[in-house]
């Protein structure tokens, strides 16, 4: 995501890396925890913060902190793209659209993949598609629900540990429909409010993504890279 992503051989460990130094100064109880991430394993979800609930969306500015309960969010620019990292391209006959940003977590416990993939859409856009690798049918945008990359080696992510701050890319697929996109975007922001599950007694997670803010992006097109990760344009 950034100009150069590593070599496809080892991307994806960039974070797993900062994972793992997490890992080795916790409690047992939370090693264990850390190693299951480490594994793709964990099924089950964390716990560990007070309770934060979406108050009603305003508007902020960009680079802006906002707070969604399990997340603190700083959002840059959206970026578009068919290949911006030599891991990541586009399907034929679309386009890579990333919101650039950072996540940190604002409590003891990592946050999993369906909460934060809960917490950031694309306003108004048409022709998103889940970013998953293989051709898809266009959805309506506000059921589009973002991949979350580390920038710094174009890895997928799927569990954001605590105590650091990880910049990140939020990313969609776009069918092209001929139509230029404009030259800011729109981006949502959810909040989650921490409760017990209404299914199964005694589970306590962040549930209710509710709208919390918004926020307008500019937009700044980027050349594809080669196999090299040169940028060929």
């Amino acid at each position: 995501m950034g100009e150069q992503a590593a070599p496809e051989h080892i991307a994806g460990r960039g974070w797993l890396r900062r994972l793992g130094s997490w890992t080795a100064g916790r409690p047992i109880a939370q090693q264990g925890a850390g190693l299951l991430l480490v594994g793709l394993l964990v099924s089950a979800p964390f716990g560990g913060w007070t309770s934060t609930a979406p108050s009603g969306v305003r508007q902020v500015e960009v680079g802006q902190s906002i707070t969604t309960g399990p997340l603190e969010l700083t959002l840059l620019e959206v970026v578009e793209s068919t290949r911006p990292s030599r891991v990541l391209r586009a399907q034929a006959g679309g386009t890579l659209i990333f919101v650039r940003g950072t996540v940190r977590v604002t409590g003891d416990r990592p946050v999993m993949l369906g909460t934060f993939g809960d917490s950031l859409r694309l306003v108004g856009i048409p022709g998103l598609r889940r970013f998953v690798g293989l051709p898809g049918a266009p959805m309506p945008a506000d059921q589009v629900k973002p991949a979350l990359y580390y920038t710094e080696d174009s890895s997928g992510m799927s569990a954001i540990p605590p105590g650091m701050t990880f910049p990140v890319a939020w990313v969609f697929e776009r069918v092209t429909t001929g139509e230029d996109l404009p030259a800011a975007l729109t981006v949502e922001v959810s909040g989650h409010t921490w409760r017990e599950s209404g299914v199964t007694r005694g589970l306590f997670d962040w549930f209710d993504p509710t709208p919390l803010a918004t926020t307008q992006l500019p937009l700044r097109h980027k050349p594809p890279v080669d196999d090299s990760g040169e940028s060929s344009g």
